[in-house]
């Protein structure tokens, strides 16, 4: 079982928020018919009643050419660690769960924390046991090992109510834990803490009796108010208080970007909650296994006719980069939040990333946006660069246009020296998109589509292969990890063509000088 812990950031903390496109080719517009054009900036005014979507413009379908079966192929050269074996295909262990090196207790903390509690509280400790994937043994189980420490912990530091509301809930019965349930318990025990009122309140709800991914980014939605006063308001709003259900968890996840704690934002609480004043659109769509789409838009500038814009933009994005990756889809859920808010993918919540409602219809912006659930590795120059990339194909396989060629960066001579990226507000940090685009560029006109995309899955891939992981080493500076993962798929992975990569390769990272 694999598990995804509250407090520690989540897989997209890694993405970025993005910046303009360093390209010069202007962005590309997809216009419903008899729309206006974007609105400036909004005002947080109350929406005008909505009107009745008009015929759209279908968004332009892109299509890919199959992707080819992989074989091994040895590297051209001996080296001290030898690069993985890869796999035929690759297959990546459900496609949404969460990072498998995220685990913060032993293989003995729930254990040992029954162990305390048969002489400190043995009721407590009987009822654990009796639960069947509890008696079933959680000797090596990470997570359940988690699950047990947080169920302990409700017990002695939120109330015996929410305890007892947590053991009767469906799932709880089960043989086995999913991590989803495993996080929904440590979600619990985190708002418990803080107001076990609220805690009861919310495991009452419906939308906890059976569980999915939504339904857990919604309890994180509850989360992030859990420390202030916005939970209490949220949980006693008349659209809240009748109950959370499965079809109010998209609007309910994206709490987190709207009036979290440090949020901007919380001028939009009320509207966010009112139905009548957003618009929530939904969709699945079927890929390699079904992927539920939504689309928030809380009122100021929002109809109908654009929010079902942005959600063909979503779609045709998916598709798109899912066919240029060769990699199944990596989210069971994909929502856009529409609305100005300073949060792009690592802000607006798990499975999601917010965009200004002026750009409601850029299609670079939105296609860079979702290309992060694929990109997010560190350093920033490989995941900005990647995103970046597929963007511009898009936009080029969309138009007709060639891809654009090449940019240097007035802030940074090579990718060398960004070092680790820097952070957001440095001048430096637009390099990360520049050069790392740049350097994909020429490697795809120089090696041409089929064996680039080749070898950008295996970069995909490989950056989460833990013996290439062990290899290019945690304790190497973060731009030369990128250099060593970029140099096994791009010039071992391909020795025909190692010569010509590893020096187009070297010259983008460390310049003339070598």
């Amino acid at each position: 079982m694999r598990l995804v812990t509250l407090l520690t950031p989540l897989l997209f903390v890694a993405a970025c928020t993005a910046g303009p496109s360093p390209t010069a080719t202007p962005p590309l517009m997809v216009t419903p018919t008899n729309t206006p054009a974007p609105v400036p900036t909004p005002t947080p005014s109350p929406a005008p009643t909505l009107t009745a979507a008009p015929t759209l413009t279908p968004t332009p379908t892109l299509t890919f050419a199959p992707t080819p079966t992989l074989t091994p192929t040895p590297s051209p050269t001996a080296t001290s660690t030898p690069i993985p074996a890869p796999t035929p295909t690759p297959t990546l262990a459900p496609p949404y769960a969460p990072d498998p090196r995220i685990f913060h207790v032993s293989y003995r903390d729930g254990t040992d924390k029954l162990v305390e509690l048969r002489g400190t509280n043995s009721s407590v400790a009987a009822m654990i046991e009796a639960l069947p994937w509890v008696a079933d043994g959680i000797a090596r189980d990470p997570s359940q090992q988690e699950a047990v420490l947080h169920l302990a912990n409700v017990s002695e530091h939120s109330s015996a109510e929410v305890f007892l509301a947590l053991l009767a809930l469906p799932w709880m019965q089960d043989t086995d834990t999913s991590w989803q349930e495993t996080s929904v318990i440590s979600t619990i025990d985190s708002i418990g803490r803080e107001n076990p009122a609220a805690a009861l309140e919310i495991v009452d709800m419906p939308f906890l009796q059976t569980l999915d991914v939504q339904d857990l980014n919604a309890l994180y939605g509850l989360l992030a108010l859990s420390r202030g006063e916005n939970l209490a308001e949220v949980l006693a709003h008349p659209w809240v208080a009748p109950g959370i259900t499965d079809e109010k968890t998209p609007v309910i996840a994206r709490l987190t970007a709207i009036a979290g704690t440090g949020s901007p934002r919380p001028d939009l609480l009320p509207i966010l909650l009112n139905p009548e004043q957003t618009i929530l659109l939904t969709r699945t769509i079927t890929l390699d296994h079904d992927v539920e789409l939504s689309v928030v838009w809380p009122a100021h500038g929002a109809t109908s006719a654009r929010a079902t814009v942005v959600m063909d933009l979503l779609e045709d994005s998916i598709r798109m980069l899912e066919g240029f990756m060769g990699v199944p889809w990596p989210r069971p859920t994909t929502s856009i939040l529409v609305a100005d808010v300073p949060a792009t993918s690592d802000g607006a919540g798990i499975d999601a990333f917010a965009i200004h409602p002026s750009r409601y219809n850029d299609i670079e912006y939105i296609v860079h946006e979702a290309a992060h659930w694929y990109w997010w590795f560190l350093p920033a120059w490989v995941r900005e660069g990647a995103a970046t990339f597929l963007a511009a194909v898009y936009f080029s396989k969309a138009t007709g246009t060639p891809l654009p060629a090449p940019e240097s960066c007035p802030h940074a001579a090579n990718l060398e020296a960004l070092g680790d990226g820097g952070t957001k507000i440095d001048r430096a940090w637009i390099c990360n998109y520049t050069l790392g685009h740049g350097l994909l560029i020429e490697l795809y006109e120089t090696l041409g589509d089929e064996t680039f995309r080749d070898a950008f899955r295996r970069l995909y891939t490989w950056l989460q292969d833990e013996a290439l992981v062990a290899r290019c080493g945690v304790a190497t500076p973060l731009g030369e990890q990128g250099l060593c993962y970029y140099h096994a798929a791009f010039v071992e992975h391909l020795p025909k063509h190692a010569a010509i990569t590893q020096e187009i390769i070297n010259r983008h990272y460390y310049g003339a000088k070598r």
